[in-house]
């Protein structure tokens, strides 16, 4: 029965309880404790799967108290270690670590060093989660130690995931991507598929972070292929989300929207409601971003309505923050700010101690069953009375809370907003006096020949800053490309001359293929020589021209008939959208904000 449940976990959550009933009861019947207690532990693992915390608490402690009568170190071990992955995940990290210290005294007591390895990896997550980065790295590497000790490759490549996901948490993206490339080889090499399907989507996801969009698309793609050769569905469902992102984030909206109701279906139809609730949440991320609030609103409410549905309060407090956000875009401050206190509300709820109280009630109604009818019901009215008092005083002080977080709110509510607006003044000037000396130097020449005389003084065009130990520092990444100083010198200058004399950057269709075709070069080259010589990434590169030469074009009365749409079509964008959002990345202001300021000085 406890197999059968076990297998199938993915079936409704009804019939895989009613399998684990099942075997409890038949498991007791045989008076087998050693039996008994395996049966309780494998069907307190499925409980927790299944998010089923409070029955999971209630046969975890059975088991223990069991395993501690007959001093069965073993089994009292496992309960502690499930108990403190039971409150790590709702989040009480102070118990989960609690039980996992006494897991890992057992662990050590016994001698067995993968049981010691796990439990070390479930206190590494606790602290990860508790944002105490280095105890979590020491956790880690010492239960990776034990499993290279052990050749246990499994453990390797969840270990090496597990520090990938600690690295990326510290933006640390080179050991990051180490540690998930690890993790994936792995995960090939011993044929677990699931795993290197998820290490597939995790170097995806920080691809996507930093902006490296067609590795962040190639990865994305595998984990999508494999989750479908293997019925992965729920996997599948949160990559082709990710990689609608990857689309949202390079201007291609129908793809992205495409991807984001594909998602939507898979987690429909194996009844996800979680991630039901994070697509529709990213479909209303996508019409944010282009500012089409009508559209944004209905798709943040769906997402709203299943989060309740499913009492997620961390997601729920998720999406009213972007509710807020988009009826503050819509100048709806009244709305705003209702949906701003719904925010502070789930956010009390978040580390409010519900949830701790619950469990420790249980706890003492398990113990107090044992017990005689009098003292259970002497017990029960002694914490009525108790809980009462403290309903009064809880109450009291969430009422005072409530008042200071609400001024609090509105204060800094104040203070961002009138510091947004100083910024933004100050951002409007800078860019006009920028635009004012780019003009200068354009009229001069004074560009073109610093240019022409000195490789190294880059573009002043491009504002860049990069410093010249950068080139230094990475002129031996050249060697594997076989480029020596003269061709990378030949080449940057080419790059030069396009950009300044044909401005090529102006044309919408410009890929970083067919720049490297005009230049007479590949793709891997031109990439290498743009990331070195002005430190950014292909699009950002080009992205950054246009936006410079929208500049002077918005500040030039000849295109004043020009609307904002016809300058973005102009200097090379294929959208109003994909245009203001550039222009406010690169120069932290909206093209039509820098077009009044500009008209009115």
């Amino acid at each position: 029965m406890i197999e059968m449940a076990s297998c199938n976990s993915s079936l409704p959550e009804e019939e895989v309880l009613n399998y684990g009933n099942n075997a409890i009861v038949l498991a007791k019947k045989t008076n087998n404790t050693q039996f008994y207690l395996s049966v309780l532990n494998e069907y307190s693992v499925i409980l927790l799967q299944q998010s089923q915390y409070e029955k999971a608490q209630i046969y975890l402690l059975e088991l223990y108290d069991l395993a501690l009568s007959g001093q069965n170190k073993k089994f009292m071990s496992l309960a502690l270690n499930n108990l403190s992955i039971l409150y790590r995940q709702i989040d009480y990290y102070d118990k989960a670590l609690e039980y996992n210290l006494k897991a890992l005294a057992l662990k050590k007591d016994i001698g067995e060093p993968r049981g010691i390895a796990i439990t070390l990896i479930e206190n590494g997550i606790i602290h990860f989660n508790l944002s105490n980065y280095p105890k979590a790295l020491e956790s880690y590497l010492s239960a990776l130690s034990i499993m290279e000790d052990i050749d246990d490759k499994k453990g390797i490549a969840i270990i090496s995931g597990n520090l990938g996901n600690l690295y990326s948490a510290q933006k640390d993206k080179e050991n990051a991507l180490t540690y998930y490339y690890q993790a994936l080889r792995i995960a090939k090499e011993i044929g677990n598929l699931e795993g290197a399907c998820i290490c597939l989507n995790n170097i995806g996801t920080i691809f996507l972070e930093y902006g490296y969009y067609d590795k962040a698309k190639e990865n994305f793609e595998s984990s999508i292929l494999i989750a479908e050769q293997n019925g992965f569905l729920s996997l599948k469902a949160v990559y082709l989300m990710n990689l609608g992102k990857v689309f949202m984030e390079t201007g291609d909206f129908n793809s992205a929207i495409n991807y984001f109701y594909s998602s939507f279906e898979i987690s429909e139809s194996i009844e996800d409601l979680k991630g039901m609730s994070t697509v529709m949440e990213s479909i209303g991320e996508l019409y944010f971003s282009k500012a089409d609030y009508q559209n944004a609103l209905p798709s943040f409410f769906s997402a709203l309505k299943i989060s309740i549905q499913i009492k997620n309060i961390r997601l729920q407090y998720r999406i009213c923050k972007s509710i807020a956000n988009t009826y503050a875009e819509m100048n709806d401050f009244s709305n705003a700010y209702t949906y701003s206190k719904e925010c502070i509300v789930l956010n009390d709820s978040i580390f409010s101690e519900d949830k701790t109280k619950q469990l420790a009630d249980m706890q003492v109604k398990y113990n107090t069953d044992k017990k005689e009818k009098e003292n259970q019901i002497l017990h029960k009215n002694n914490t009525i009375k108790e809980l009462e008092i403290r309903k009064q005083t809880l109450l009291k002080n969430i009422y005072l809370a409530g008042i200071i977080l609400l001024i609090l709110f509105i204060a800094i509510f104040i203070y961002i907003y009138i510091s947004k607006t100083k910024a933004s003044k100050l951002l409007l000037k800078q860019n006009i006096e920028i635009t004012k000396t780019e003009k200068e130097l354009i009229k001069s020449k004074e560009l073109v020949n610093s240019l022409g005389n000195n490789i190294n003084v880059k573009l002043n065009f491009l504002e860049n800053d990069a410093k010249t130990d950068t080139l230094n520092n990475n002129a031996n990444k050249y060697t594997s490309y076989n480029l020596t100083d003269e061709t990378r010198e030949i080449l940057a200058k080419k790059i030069i001359t396009q950009i300044e004399e044909d401005k090529v950057f102006l044309h919408q269709d410009l890929t970083i293929e067919k720049f490297a075709a005009i230049l007479e070069t590949n793709r891997s080259y031109l990439s290498q020589i743009i990331n070195d010589y002005y430190n950014k990434s292909f699009n950002n590169f080009i992205n950054e021209l246009r936006v410079k030469e929208a500049r002077l074009l918005l500040s030039d009365s000849k295109y004043d008939y020009y609307s904002i749409e016809g300058i973005a079509l102009s200097v090379g964008f294929n959208s109003k959208s994909s245009f203001n959002r550039a222009f406010r990345k690169h120069t932290g202001v909206s093209p039509s904000e820098f077009q009044k300021e500009i008209k009115s000085s």
